[in-house]
């Protein structure tokens, strides 16, 4: 998770939604944030924790990165 956290805080990030940095927006990325679910890590929404708006978010852009 540390290097996910890494990429994920990275200034190259394009896509925030793709937790694992794979090009693609899918089911890892949905896995990735569970396993941090509560954290900061990957808050996606700035409400300062990883919670199901943040699952709403990967679950909209779901597909290929762009």
């Amino acid at each position: 998770i540390e290097m996910a956290q890494t990429l994920w805080n990275s200034a190259a990030f394009s896509c925030p939604e793709d937790l694992n940095q794979d090009g693609f927006i899918d089911s890892s990325d949905v896995g990735m944030g569970l396993l941090g679910w509560g954290e900061p890590e990957f808050d996606l929404d700035g409400d300062g924790t990883f919670a199901s708006a943040d699952i709403g978010l990967i679950l909209l852009n779901f597909g290929a990165c762009n």
